[in-house]
C-alpha cells in the first residue's frame, strides 16, 4: 500500500485518517498528499474487494479564505463543498461553529414545538 503522506498535525501526534463505520475522513496538508492519500485509501479498499462511492464524497479545505481542492478518482471528480456533516456536526471551511449552532437552535425549536402540541393518546 501507498505510504500516507503529511496529514494534521495535533499536539504530539499526526492525524491522517479517521474512521467511524462508514463514514472516512482523509486529512492531509496539500493537495498533493490529499490525492495521494485518497488514491492509497482507493487502492486498500479495491484490494479487499470493496468500494467507495466517490460521486458521494466530498473535499473540503479548511482555511480562512475559499479555497477549493479539486481531486479525481478513477475518473470521478471529488465534489469541493465548503459546508458538510460529519458525525451529526456541520463543519464550515472557515472553522467557525455558527452553522453548526444555527442547525442546532432550529432542531431543538422544532422539537420544543412538537412538545406543545396537544398529546391526542393523554385526552
Amino acid at each position: 500500500m501507498t505510504e500516507f503522506q503529511g496529514g494534521v498535525a495535533l499536539d504530539n501526534c499526526l492525524i491522517q485518517i479517521l474512521l467511524f463505520v462508514d463514514d472516512t475522513v482523509v486529512m492531509a496538508q496539500t493537495k498533493r498528499d490529499l490525492a495521494v492519500n485518497i488514491k492509497g485509501l482507493h487502492e486498500a479498499i479495491k484490494r479487499q474487494g470493496l468500494t467507495i462511492n466517490w460521486c458521494k464524497s466530498n473535499t473540503m479545505v479548511f482555511s480562512k479564505e475559499h479555497t477549493e481542492c479539486k481531486v479525481e478518482v478513477e475518473g470521478v471528480q471529488i465534489e469541493p463543498v465548503r459546508k458538510t456533516v460529519y458525525l451529526g456536526v456541520r463543519l464550515s471551511e472557515n472553522g467557525g461553529m455558527e452553522s453548526e449552532l444555527e442547525r442546532r437552535i432550529g432542531m431543538a425549536a422544532t422539537t420544543v414545538g412538537a412538545l406543545r402540541e396537544p398529546c391526542s393518546f393523554c385526552e
